[in-house]
């Protein structure tokens, strides 16, 4: 299937989007909720693949948690890692398995972590990697140290089930810390709940507790997808003109992507918040020379930034991406393969990325953007619609691992698509 996106000649961007929720901040609560129990009502909750597959998992074996059986995380890193402690934490015997690229994906640094701290879990095929054999029990917890160079997703998993840990936990983090305003963000969320979490650079301490879930006194809403807002701050800066509002952002949101409002600012975005609501601006101002960006704590930017500075001819660099090589895809090599199309050059490692666009054209040529089976590229890549007449991008439905309607969202803007 292949989607083929339509900008119009006037190329302003107009109306209102419902912004899809979060799922980092859905998936928290409801693990955390089926630690307590039992799984609450939650108010614009996410209908992310990802989210959706951690719920109906969970809602399974809060029901049924004396059945053996298989169960399968689907394609998602957050999910699967999620799940693993959880299971490695409840009194049970089952088989966690996933996606064939998710089983490409290591969790072996988690699987160290949570059998240091107890847990009996196996390897079914390769030693590092998913599917597992999980016989979970309570664990004792203790005093452990683990990579924190690798996945924040590790962190937080073990940080949320900490509070059955008969002993507690102390876990030491060592290595250069990723993606730290997420641990901060399950923190914050597992203090809503009423425990007690002291986290700083080097580790967190968390006693053991009980969540507290008839404290909340009104139905959880779950705000707006950063990640996903910054896609539209992309089509603002690729527009001619643009003055529209994305609804349910929260202004001192704790997630990490909020931090695009700043970048986007550099390339001709202005943000303007009101009553949960933003108003996106194009306006006119001499671009940068070139642009640097540290992504070590806003990864899932790195491939939106890399599309609108290969647009605008802004040479770019990109450090602290060493997660992005065991995403969904090899996001460094995809993002060079596709920049590739439209002339840009670049150089690459394991953390880094350089992009020279002095050559980039798009207006002459027929691309299909590929997406490898990763909902990021095809939405990073939309922005480009805006330049020519038309775009085409394949495997369209990916979007719904993070963003099932993300495509409808484009329409409301005057961005229009037809699949293929």
């Amino acid at each position: 299937m292949e989607i083929t996106l339509f900008a119009g000649r006037r190329k302003v961007l107009k109306g209102e989007v419902n912004l899809v929720a979060s799922k980092s901040i859905a998936s928290r609560h409801l693990l955390i909720q089926a630690i307590s129990g039992e799984i609450s009502e939650l108010s614009n909750f996410s209908d992310a693949e990802d989210t959706q597959h951690l719920y109906s998992v969970l809602q399974y074996f809060l029901s049924n948690p004396d059945i053996k059986k298989e169960y399968n995380a689907g394609a998602g890193g957050t999910t699967f890692r999620f799940l693993t402690a959880y299971f490695a934490s409840r009194p049970c015997s089952l088989v966690l398995n996933c996606t064939r690229r998710m089983s490409e994906r290591p969790v072996g640094e988690l699987v160290n972590a949570l059998q240091k701290l107890g847990a009996k879990i196996r390897y079914l095929k390769k030693n590092g990697f998913p599917p597992l054999a999980i016989s979970g029990k309570k664990l004792k917890g203790g005093c452990i140290a683990i990579d924190s160079g690798i996945s924040s997703q590790f962190i937080s998993a073990i940080m949320m089930i900490a509070p059955t840990f008969s002993d507690g936990l102390e876990l030491q983090f060592s290595g250069n810390l990723v993606s730290r305003p997420y641990i901060k963000m399950t923190a914050e969320i597992m203090q809503e709940y009423g425990i007690h979490v002291e986290l700083n650079d080097y580790g967190c301490c968390i006693f053991p507790g009980q969540y507290s879930i008839d404290s909340r006194n009104e139905k959880l809403k779950v705000e707006g997808d950063w990640s996903s807002a910054s896609y539209f701050y992309a089509l603002a800066s690729c527009s001619s003109a643009a003055d529209f509002t994305l609804t349910n952002l929260n202004e001192k949101s704790n997630q990490p992507d909020a931090y695009c409002t700043q970048i986007f600012r550099l390339l001709g975005v202005d943000s303007e918040f009101k009553n949960q609501k933003i108003r996106i601006s194009k306006k006119k101002a001499p671009l940068p020379e070139e642009i640097e960006v540290d992504c070590t704590d806003c990864p899932d930017l790195a491939q939106t930034l890399a599309v609108v500075c290969s647009a605008k001819k802004i040479p770019l660099k990109l450090k602290g991406l060493s997660t992005l090589r065991s995403k969904e895809t090899d996001r460094i090599a995809a993002l060079q393969s596709e920049l590739f199309k439209f002339g840009v050059f670049s150089e690459a490692g394991n953390d880094y990325l350089f992009l020279n666009p002095e050559n980039f054209n798009i207006s002459t040529q027929k691309i299909s953007i590929d997406t490898y089976d990763d909902h990021r590229m095809a939405m990073c890549f939309a922005p480009l619609a805006l330049l020519q007449k038309q775009l085409k991008i394949k495997n369209p439905e990916v979007v719904k691992k993070s963003y099932p309607d993300f495509w409808n969202a484009l329409k409301k803007i005057g961005i229009q698509s037809k699949l293929s």
